[in-house]
């Protein structure tokens, strides 16, 4: 009622209590970044990565977003150069150079040295966007596709298509993967959490099926 003036469906919230199970189908955002920018990511690393090539080779990066996540690429000046961390982690072309030019995003390349890195910039300058309407979808909640379409010194043209992000449940991210974020995610905190306690964390996480006292994982934690 407080929310929705009792009109809601109780079928929606109460169809498939104990044989349907939501929570299986989480997606995981693979990196610390807008989950719209997610799909350019996977894409530009799969070149950098995958396909092996360098990104000094490469001469310019044009991607291709529907009508939502064309709103991280607008204004174009603004977004090339953002003035904080935060602006950073919602601008497409910034994200796609900081990762061409890292090789990977992790929280540690979202920094106040990154926005003024020469070696950033100069890739993040080789992207530009273009509105592409097949990629708008009927339903905003789901993430849309993303194209790059990549050009290297040679003349060469590359593009890859990305459906769904890594992490999402039709891309599922690996164990190795999800417990590499988590410990790298953990070097971040306020206050140091030894790496012991780190492995003891995911551990206990991996197994919450069994566990007896799950506050034991907020204890851990916070020190105790």
């Amino acid at each position: 009622k407080a929310l929705f003036g009792g009109e809601y469906d109780r079928d929606r919230l109460l169809g498939g209590v104990g044989t349907e199970f939501p929570a299986s189908d989480v997606s995981y955002k693979a990196y610390p970044a807008c989950r719209l920018s997610n799909v350019y990511i996977d894409a530009i690393l799969e070149v950098v990565n995958d396909d092996g090539v360098e990104p000094r080779d490469i001469t310019s990066v044009k991607v291709r977003v529907g009508q939502i996540p064309m709103r991280l690429c607008q204004p174009d000046d603004a977004r090339r150069r953002p003035r904080t961390v935060m602006d950073a982690k919602f601008s497409i072309p910034f994200i796609v150079g900081l990762a061409m030019a890292r090789r990977g995003l992790s929280l540690r390349d979202f920094s106040a040295e990154a926005l003024r890195d020469p070696a950033v910039l100069a890739e993040v300058d080789k992207v530009s966007y273009v509105y592409d309407e097949s990629l708008d979808l009927a339903d905003p909640v789901i993430i849309p596709p993303g194209i790059i379409e990549v050009t290297t010194r040679s003349g060469t043209k590359i593009t890859k298509r990305i459906e769904v992000p890594y992490g999402h449940p039709q891309r599922p991210i690996s164990v190795e993967a999800l417990h590499a974020k988590f410990a790298d995610n953990a070097t971040h905190a306020a206050v140091p959490i030894p790496a012991t306690t780190v492995e003891r964390v995911m551990e206990l996480l991996d197994t919450l099926e069994t566990s007896s006292d799950v506050a034991e994982i907020p204890r851990l934690l916070g020190g105790e």
